[in-house]
């Protein structure tokens, strides 16, 4: 649990930005209250009577960071896909000013990249998820 509040102010800004950390923060801050507030209880009602009363508890936990993780997981697949589009930008742009595209290159690459999504950015995105690349 600790981890969580050393490490989120570095990732959110990684995600989201500085400019609008703050309010991400906040925003993190409102959805984390429910949570917190019922984990108690929660853990209080699955305690069994006998035998390893806190078993229920215990698994419950392990599914929810399990669950964490899947999510990460999903942030980092997505933050791999970002880097990639970002350096494609990139070098499309330091083509173009060193004048190697033609005209109907540079609308070919314009198209491309305003169409959303399609099954090419699809499987870019999936492969971001078993990726081994430091982000």
């Amino acid at each position: 649990m600790f981890r969580f509040w050393a490490t989120i102010g570095p990732v959110g800004a990684e995600v989201v930005g500085l400019q609008i950390l703050p309010s991400a923060l906040s925003i993190t801050w409102i959805f984390l209250v429910l949570p917190c507030t019922f984990a108690e209880p929660i853990g209080l009602e699955l305690r069994a009577d006998r035998g390893n009363i806190y078993l229920h508890a215990q698994i419950f936990t392990g599914v929810m960071y399990i669950a964490g993780a899947v999510c990460l997981w999903f942030l980092r697949a997505w933050k791999i896909r970002e880097v990639e589009r970002q350096t494609l930008e990139q070098q499309q742009q330091s083509s173009r000013e060193r004048g190697v595209l033609d005209n109907k290159e540079v609308n070919n690459l314009n198209r491309s990249a305003s169409r959303g999504i399609s099954v090419k950015s699809t499987a870019k995105s999936v492969r971001g998820l078993y990726a081994w690349q430091r982000v």
